[in-house]
């Protein structure tokens, strides 16, 4: 058994570097504007701006970091959870969970009936308006794969867009609403 490296092992070491190095360079950037305007809390989403409007300007220089971008996320959410795991109390979890476990579901159900209903005034098809609201409560991956479970095939990349459009202002309106 040769388990000497090959091509779908190796690590990205160039792009892993680079997408690293226009990370930090980045974050200077966006750090520095957000100072310069003086948004209090503005970093996070000056950062989502500037790497939205870089990856659209240069797709094909972007697209050559994806691998470094996967084992990066890999990493990191392993290095997430367990901080999150050693944080962890159980009697926490017991004591909290069904308050927010209520909440959710008042939220989500709520959110439904408005979208079931003003939808059927407006005319629409129900499977639009199901997937529109899987969409904004659980993002575009949630709506993919609805969309994909359900066989509605003509649907899944409207679900991603819808999810993404809404992940993408959503920053952005919440800033303007607490300003």
């Amino acid at each position: 058994m040769d388990t000497g490296p090959t091509s779908e092992n190796k690590l990205p070491v160039l792009q892993t570097a680079t997408s690293l190095a226009i990370s930090f360079a980045i974050c200077k950037v966006s750090t520095s504007i957000a100072k310069s305007l003086r948004i209090r809390g503005g970093n996070l989403p000056i950062i989502t701006a500037v790497v939205v409007v870089l990856a659209t300007l240069f797709p094909v220089q972007f697209s050559g970091l994806a691998p470094a971008g996967e084992y990066m996320a890999l990493i990191l959410m392993q290095k997430f959870f367990a901080v999150v795991g050693v944080n962890g109390s159980i009697w926490n979890i017991i004591n909290t969970a069904p308050g927010v476990f209520t909440f959710a579901l008042i939220q989500v159900t709520v959110h439904l009936a408005v979208m079931l209903g003003i939808g059927k005034l407006l005319g629409f098809d129900q499977k639009l308006l199901l997937l529109a609201s899987n969409a904004n409560i659980g993002g575009p991956t949630t709506a993919c794969g609805m969309a994909t479970a359900e066989g509605w095939s003509s649907l899944i990349v409207r679900g991603i867009l819808a999810g993404i459009f809404g992940i993408s202002i959503a920053t952005f309106l919440g800033i303007g609403f607490g300003i």
